[in-house]
């Protein structure tokens, strides 16, 4: 995946922390019944967001959102390139997801990261659903549910010590 003049690490975007990015929208994405042909599209529309946020953020955190940000706004031939090796399935994409999120989890309890860019980047997931696939919250309960997940886990970090 590593291009010439490109932010992009493939090695860390192989890992569960930078994943989380792409495969907790992309999950919302496949449970939304948008056609497979607007999926790129809307994963840009998520990497505008994470631009925006990576402003408010600092060190990995900061570099996850950067990272994954531009991979996302490299359109459909970067976003293929980046799914070439996974298995496209929505079982694949929240087991990746949730490892993504214990592993932030892990890196603020080791003090790795800063609790506000952790919940900074949390809710910027959360963003990036609702620009997305917002207009579908209340006939879509999945896309809801994907969107409301990331509240519990701002909660659940806001209240770690």
């Amino acid at each position: 995946m590593e291009e010439t003049n490109s932010p992009i690490n493939s090695e860390k975007m192989s890992a569960p922390s930078f994943k989380l990015l792409v495969t907790t929208p992309m999950a919302a994405i496949m449970v939304s019944g948008k056609d497979q042909s607007a999926w790129s599209d809307l994963l840009e529309t998520v990497g505008d967001v994470y631009t925006s946020a990576a402003g408010e953020t600092h060190g990995e955190v900061n570099e996850a959102l950067s990272t994954v940000s531009f991979m996302l706004q490299g359109g459909d031939r970067l976003i293929r390139k980046y799914f070439a090796n996974d298995e496209l399935n929505l079982d694949r994409m929240m087991e990746t997801s949730a490892t993504g999120a214990d592993v932030w989890v892990c890196k603020l309890s080791d003090g790795d990261v800063d609790k506000s860019d952790v919940i900074k980047l949390f809710q910027a997931i959360q963003a990036g659903l609702i620009e997305a696939l917002g207009d579908l919250r209340e006939e879509n309960k999945m896309v809801e549910q994907l969107i409301q997940v990331q509240d519990k886990v701002v909660e659940h970090i806001s209240s770690l010590n």
